[in-house]
């Protein structure tokens, strides 16, 4: 039969999580759907290798294979996962994640009703502890890689709302032509990110359909260490780093963006000064941050 399906982890350093994360896959209803699962373990030195090993030995599935990639960064993982990948559809999901049962049956409902190349799928957050900190709120759960765009089957812009690495599927083909630029991702505990964002970008000016799944639900399990100010601060400045433009645009246009970037932290600085709100004020400083990334960014570009 042919694989319709690849559904890939890529994980690194993260053995107790991604435990949690293979059991609940064990658990998602197939329905008659062919798959494969491929867990790409990106240079661990924890008990990663371990977990998979044994997890791979005590299923009774024989399709679930596992992948070290010696190249640290989360890119190198994925695209190494999509070269081994056979499935006519490859499903990235994150090593830190609960799964529903129906899952799969529901995004493969989106899939066989759009067509679309790439979809989306809903991710709602699980805290360890039932009580989240009072300024954390749903815009700065955006952070977190929350994605919870409604109740309806949508098209996603990459503006107003957005597919995210925890719970994304492409097409097979156009993936394998396009792949993920290894300047971008996570590169070991770097908060560097936007490969998804930027590969999904290419595909949009291809004109390709990007959807969102609201019924393909994950869960996305958020650890102590990032319910703290210092992880949003540093996520906020990375996010920056990564967002600069990856393709040519002429000096003109560099330097206005130099000089939009400059304006903007100026402005963001003098509102903080005047603020009262605490969680207003905190939000402020991390658009500062972000910009304070591109700015960084931008001048390691234009002094190449």
């Amino acid at each position: 039969m042919q694989c319709e399906y690849s559904i890939i982890i890529c994980t690194y350093n993260n053995a107790c999580s991604l435990k949690l994360t293979l059991q609940s896959l064990l658990n998602i209803n197939f329905e008659k759907i062919s798959l494969e699962i491929l867990i790409v373990d990106n240079n661990s030195n924890d008990e990663t290798k371990y977990v998979i090993l044994s997890f791979i030995k005590s299923s009774e599935k024989k399709n679930i294979k596992y992948i070290f990639e010696s190249h640290q960064g989360l890119s190198y993982a994925r695209n190494r996962g999509v070269e081994e990948a056979i499935g006519q559809y490859i499903i990235f999901i994150d090593d830190d994640v609960e799964i529903p049962t129906d899952w799969l049956v529901e995004l493969n409902k989106t899939i066989l009703l759009t067509n679309a190349a790439v979809i989306g799928g809903r991710v709602l957050l699980k805290y360890p502890t039932s009580i989240k900190p009072k300024w954390l709120d749903n815009e700065l759960e955006l952070f977190l890689s929350k994605a919870d765009w409604g109740e309806n089957i949508l098209t996603l812009d990459l503006i107003k709302n957005w597919p995210v690495g925890t719970n994304i599927a492409f097409k097979k083909d156009d993936i394998k032509s396009e792949k993920f630029l290894t300047s971008l991702g996570r590169v070991g505990c770097n908060l560097r990110s936007g490969e998804e964002i930027e590969l999904c970008n290419r595909l949009l000016q291809k004109k390709k359909l990007i959807v969102y799944a609201p019924n393909a639900l994950i869960y996305h399990l958020v650890p102590n260490s990032r319910i703290k100010k210092i992880f949003f601060r540093k996520r906020s400045f990375y996010e920056g780093l990564s967002y600069f433009p990856h393709y040519k645009i002429s000096n003109i246009r560099k330097y206005l963006h130099v000089f939009s970037l400059l304006n903007k932290c100026i402005i963001i600085s003098i509102k903080q000064l005047f603020c009262i709100n605490s969680t207003k004020r905190f939000k402020l400083f991390l658009a500062l941050l972000n910009h304070i990334g591109q700015l960084k960014a931008s001048f390691l570009k234009y002094s190449k």
